[in-house]
């Protein structure tokens, strides 16, 4: 939410009584915080465009039957494997995210969704099972 001068000099108006008017910022003072407010709303705008773009979701289409359907599968999975090795063992994800520079997999089967968490360096760093086996 945006904070405008009207705002902020209704804000100090209201939190320095008549009677303590010495106290009251000088208008360099009052500038100066109305700058800074407008420099930190830029800096969350951007930070929040750069998360949006960070946590976008990808569909990948399906090129063969699902070998995520098989528990048996989900149980070859360990930590430090490669993508190469989850996507034979498991095949293609029905989902990417990207989330702060870990992928993230996600495989919708008939018994829930599973999915595959990976390091920065694309190694498995944890899994979870599709929950209804």
């Amino acid at each position: 939410m945006k904070i405008h001068a009207c705002l902020i000099a209704t804000a100090i108006a209201c939190a320095w009584p008549v009677a303590h008017a010495e106290d009251a910022p000088s208008r360099a003072e009052f500038d100066a915080l109305v700058q800074r407010v407008q420099s930190l709303e830029q800096r969350l705008d951007a930070q929040q465009k750069s998360i949006t773009a960070a946590a976008a979701v990808t569909t990948v289409p399906k090129e063969q039957p699902a070998l995520a359907e098989a528990p048996a599968q989900w149980k070859k999975l360990e930590p430090g494997m490669s993508t190469a090795q989850v996507l034979q063992y498991l095949g293609s994800p029905d989902r990417k995210m990207l989330i702060n520079g870990h992928a993230l997999w996600y495989y919708e089967t008939q018994h829930g969704v599973g999915s595959v968490l990976f390091t920065i360096d694309d190694k498995v760093s944890s899994s979870q099972e599709p929950p209804r086996w």
